[in-house]
């Protein structure tokens, strides 16, 4: 705006019909290029990533502001101490004073502010992380450090010394605009195509890149999205990203707006490659902006997923055979191979648990009567038949409250939970009469009893103490029935 009003007034000034027309364009030029140092710095700082608040922008133009408001009220300007006509007919033209102060004072905000704004722009040619901001820096920088040096010399310094050369600073503003201009457009400096263009991040990077316009077509994409995908880069430009898209992994599915891809939204879809059918990626969208373009298009990031689908796949089917593997290595480690009954370590498991909960129950010791007499008669695949039909006529007594386990080769045990000191015979009696009858096994007539041993829990807090009551009365029974088992 400063720049304006100071080409504006300053047109109009070299063609007007009188002196006091001249004088009153004179003022409302000097609005402009006395503020013109500060709203240039305020434009650098911008540009090269500085936050300018309300209050660093009021403390940037209050100097200024302070030489425009001295200069109206007292009637002096730093330039413009008189007017002449040009002796060549070119227009009015002013003349400065050195022996002015505001012209000194405007000298020393002009040099400073416009000394450390051009100095932050060519600093950010080496320091700004961006190819195309490194590109805009330097050109702007060299534009404006030409076009201060010559509007300094044609406007502050040519009048202090002659009186034949009009100020032409709007025609030199023209020139230059027209110059940044080709050169702009000559260098393709702000179009969306050049972004990250000389990075080697960019090409090096594995993740595919691809750079779209805000219609979400490709305009750019670097060599590991050409080569995930299988296009050229040439074949992918222009291409809708949308049409590369089979399916989304996701229920929310792609990136459909500026607002949602500036939430960096990270999601799994499966692209189309030119040859072998399809690929998973995940991928990453984001909207990108220019601090005086706004917004230009987006940047989506992404990798190929496959690798991981296929590792998933194998700890999932290897996760399934080693569960698998580790129920039937703790099935082994606590349940009998032969009969398939708990072993003697669930065994005592389950009686240290029934005792720390104090729950009285019956267990029953019970060991084979004769059962060498089988194995050396009709061999052992006969003599472990007739294990597994004896864990199974104990099983089916016991029903469901109740536990029988296979402590060792004819020995089984037996946990009751209606059992107690007045009921035990009674059980232990029909307990034996599911073995007074014959059992065929393969064609072959086998008969064995059953001895009965009886402890109650109740009398004891220790789970040997208690086995070992039931084994001495079961041994007692053995002695009282003697072993009758015969083939």
């Amino acid at each position: 705006m400063s720049l304006f009003i100071w080409v504006f007034s300053y047109t109009f000034l070299y063609m007007a019909p009188t002196e006091a027309i001249a004088w009153r364009l004179i003022h409302i030029g000097s609005i402009g290029w006395i503020t013109l140092p500060a709203s240039s710095l305020i434009f650098f700082l911008d540009f090269t990533g500085v936050e300018i608040t309300n209050k660093k922008s009021f403390t940037i133009y209050l100097p200024t502001l302070l030489i425009l408001c001295y200069s109206y009220i007292s009637g002096k300007m730093p330039g413009a101490t008189e007017l002449i006509y040009s002796r060549n007919g070119l227009g009015w033209l002013y003349i400065n004073d050195i022996g002015n102060e505001l012209f000194w004072a405007y000298m020393l905000v002009f040099v400073l502010y416009f000394g450390y704004g051009l100095w932050r722009l060519f600093s950010a040619t080496t320091t700004s992380l961006r190819s195309m901001a490194k590109g805009q820096a330097m050109v702007l920088g060299i534009v404006d450090a030409v076009l201060v040096s010559i509007s300094f010399v044609v406007e502050f310094i040519t009048p202090l010394y002659v009186t034949f050369i009009p100020p032409i600073s709007n025609l030199t503003v023209i020139l230059f605009s027209i110059t940044l201009y080709i050169v702009i457009r000559r260098f393709d400096l702000f179009n969306i195509r050049n972004m990250m263009e000389g990075s080697e991040v960019f090409k090096s990077l594995k993740e595919g890149i691809l750079i779209l316009n805000a219609d979400r077509v490709i305009v750019r994409s670097n060599r590991s999205a050409s080569s995930i995908l299988g296009y050229t880069r040439d074949e992918l430009s222009g291409v809708i990203l949308d049409s590369l898209l089979i399916e989304s992994f996701e229920d929310d599915g792609f990136i459909g707006s500026q607002e949602a891809a500036e939430a960096m939204h990270e999601t799994e879809v499966m692209f189309r490659k030119k040859q072998d059918g399809s690929i998973p990626v995940v991928i990453s969208v984001n909207a990108m902006s220019d601090p005086y373009l706004g917004f230009i298009g987006y940047v989506a990031v992404f990798s190929e997923i496959g690798w991981r689908i296929r590792m998933a796949h194998d700890l999932k089917s290897n996760s399934e055979k080693y569960m698998k593997l580790s129920e039937e290595l703790e099935h082994l480690a606590n349940y009998d191979l032969l009969t398939n009954l708990p072993n003697r370590r669930l065994f005592y498991e389950r009686m240290n648990k029934l005792l720390e909960e104090g729950v009285e129950f019956g267990v029953y010791y019970l060991d084979l009567n004769g059962f060498k007499a089988i194995n050396d008669h009709y061999g052992h695949s006969i003599g472990d038949k007739a294990l597994v039909h004896t864990a199974e006529l104990l099983t089916a007594y016991s029903g469901d409250e109740g536990f029988v386990a296979r402590i060792s080769g004819d020995e089984f045990i037996m946990i009751d939970m209606t059992a107690n000191p007045v009921n035990h015979k009674i059980k232990g009696d029909e307990i034996k009469a599911l073995f007074a009858r014959e059992f065929v096994i393969d064609k072959h007539k086998c008969h064995w009893g059953i001895s009965v041993g009886f402890a109650n829990s109740k009398e004891y807090q220790d789970v040997d103490d208690l086995v070992r009551e039931a084994d001495l009365n079961m041994y007692q029974d053995k002695l009282a029935d003697g072993e009758v088992v015969s083939c």
